[in-house]
């Protein structure tokens, strides 16, 4: 597949998404290095809901896994924070902050760092808050394990939206490659209500993989 192609595969798939939570994290402990730039694209699916895991449709008939896909940019603000802006299956607009608490300045090391947003999300229906917690291994060979904890609440801004409750979650993941290109395959469990009822279940699994140094996002930050 060429590269222009890819692309495009990667472009349309929020199109077609319907997930609209940022359930995957998608980076490790680190912060983005002061005045630097990094982009990223998430794609994905969030599974559960149907009585076995590979039935797509819950008792209502209504489906109950489906595909994401995030675009993300964040800038390097200081030596221990970050800033980012992350379009949720083209449905959504959250901004988040990150300041790295324990480890050094450094990509290959290990770290503790917390990271907390707020934005928009299903067509603007919604806000949403989260917080989360990051810890990060030092590098192993070409690798870098993560992994942690992350809530996630929304609340209704539109007549007739539904009001849920928090979903909270663990997730690991493994950066893999250099650290402007490479691959982060993630793997994350939440404790999710259906505010609809359809799910027999109240827990989706959430596989991953984010692709860094590609993103279709404007060059907002220089």
């Amino acid at each position: 597949m060429s590269r222009s192609i890819l692309r495009l595969v990667v472009l349309l798939v929020p199109l077609a998404g319907a997930a609209c939570l940022p359930y995957t994290v998608g980076q490790g402990a680190q912060t983005v290095p002061e005045g630097e730039t990094f982009r990223t694209t998430t794609g994905g699916f969030v599974l559960g809901g149907a009585a076995p895991f590979d039935d797509s449709t819950g008792t209502t008939g209504a489906s109950s896994n489906y595909a994401m896909s995030d675009q993300e940019i964040r800038f390097g603000l200081t030596d221990r924070s970050d800033v980012g802006l992350r379009v949720t299956s083209a449905s959504g607009l959250v901004i988040n902050y990150k300041r790295r608490h324990v480890g050094a300045a450094n990509p290959d090391s290990a770290g503790f760092s917390t990271m907390w947003g707020a934005g928009i999300v299903n067509w603007a229906n919604h806000g949403l808050v989260e917080g989360t917690m990051l810890w990060s291994a030092g590098k192993r060979g070409s690798s870098i394990p993560y992994g942690g904890l992350r809530i996630i609440q929304t609340f209704p801004l539109s007549t007739g939206a539904l009001r849920d409750t928090p979903s909270t979650g663990a997730f690991f993941g493994v950066q893999m490659g250099t650290r402007d290109r490479g691959i982060t395959p993630e793997l994350a469990i939440y404790y999710d209500e259906s505010a609809l009822g359809i799910r027999e279940r109240n827990f989706v699994i959430v596989p991953s993989v984010t692709l860094r140094g590609i993103s279709f996002l404007p060059r907002i930050f220089r």
